[in-house]
């Protein structure tokens, strides 16, 4: 897209000792008068969408900000040990080289175990985003489990906040405890949040808010003490658990090197912190870059692109996820830019400007 193309997105933030929905933005929006006088344009703009709200509505492929999700279901039903190492080789199949790779691999021709000088822990693999990482803990969960770690995390469930119709989210099967649909194939793509799986920005905020409350659950909900839906039930995430998968988130953002939202390299050589909030704010996040289905002029779920048809949007969708506060997470933010590219470089300054935002409106303090 050409510069300055607007791109459409959505933004939420939840209050995580609560479960209040402190902002739920989608964009762009429209006025009562637009709507009055212009319905037509609104209802037809494909790509724009105004009617739509993104955070509830639109269910999308949730990427590598998953992978928080799918490292508590592998230590929770013991596939994988806190303490274990994974060797990155840049490509899941010794024998298949040209495949299932992580994207330093298909870019670089480098290993993220290379460049660590050893196989990965489970704090490396959240820091690297590493792909051969989570392509091994999709196939050890295999296609029930891994159904179930985004089941036990809210997919295919709606929160009923009655304010738009909502998305419960996609699973191949929707039979409970059945794996009928999946593969061992999808279940390593589920893996690393690709596959026949999405989910709503707003499911994505609520998984990080649960897994920063030890794996309870509490029902994000817009009016006060008024909770639509029933919480569900408790995560088994152990303190050592939760830990190591804040280590990691954090070091998404503070490590310098291998941080993957640590800073922004232009082609320049010369780089920027994506974040710049002030020291007494800590910060745990995940970049996600989502494959996303093109969009056309004239879509639906069975398109076949006829000769001649207008593509009007393709590439990646932009995620980004984050826990912000003091000593503690005390706000969980999702952010959702669509065909937007980089999780990092798009996603990541938005979530940024939010933070900042938190600390005008006085949710969190000011530095000293």
């Amino acid at each position: 897209m050409p510069p300055g193309t607007p791109i459409p997105g959505c933004a939420v933030v939840l209050d995580i000792d609560t479960g209040d929905i402190l902002a739920m933005v989608s964009s762009p929006a429209y006025t009562r008068t637009q709507y009055d006088r212009h319905a037509e344009d609104l209802i037809d703009d494909t790509v724009g969408a105004p009617l739509r709200n993104r955070a509830l509505e639109s269910a999308y492929p949730p990427g590598s900000v998953a992978k928080a999700v799918v490292l508590v279901e592998a230590i929770a039903h013991d596939r994988f040990r806190p303490d274990e190492r994974i060797d990155c080789l840049g490509y899941l199949d010794p024998n298949h080289n040209d495949r299932l790779r992580c994207w330093i691999y298909k870019r670089f021709m480098l290993t993220h175990s290379g460049l660590l000088g050893h196989p990965l822990d489970a704090v490396e693999g959240l820091m690297t985003s590493c792909n051969v990482f989570f392509f091994t803990l999709g196939k050890r969960l295999g296609p029930s489990l891994i159904q179930q770690a985004y089941r036990d995390f809210g997919v295919l469930r709606r929160y009923h906040l009655d304010i738009a119709p909502e998305s419960p989210g996609l699973l191949a099967s929707t039979t409970p405890g059945a794996s009928a649909g999946l593969t061992v194939g999808d279940a390593i793509q589920m893996g690393i949040g690709q596959g026949p799986v999405a989910w709503t920005p707003l499911h994505a905020a609520d998984a990080l808010a649960t897994i920063a409350r030890q794996g309870r659950h509490i029902p994000p909900h817009l009016i006060a003490g008024r909770t639509p839906t029933p919480p569900r039930p408790t995560v088994p995430i152990t303190p050592t658990t939760r830990d190591l998968v804040l280590k990691g988130l954090r070091r998404v953002i503070a490590d310098p090197r291998m941080g993957t939202a640590n800073h922004i390299r232009f082609p320049d050589g010369t780089e920027e912190p994506i974040f710049n909030t002030p020291p007494n704010i800590t910060l745990w996040g995940k970049t996600g870059t989502a494959q996303a289905p093109t969009l056309f002029e004239d879509t639906n779920e069975n398109h076949r692109l006829d000769e001649g048809e207008t593509v009007l949007r393709q590439g990646d969708h932009s995620w980004f996820v984050l826990l912000a506060g003091t000593d503690r997470p005390r706000y969980a933010i999702a952010v959702l830019m669509e065909y937007a590219g980089s999780g990092a470089k798009v996603s990541g300054p938005i979530a940024n400007q939010i933070v900042h935002a938190l600390i005008d409106e006085g949710y969190l303090p000011r530095a000293d």
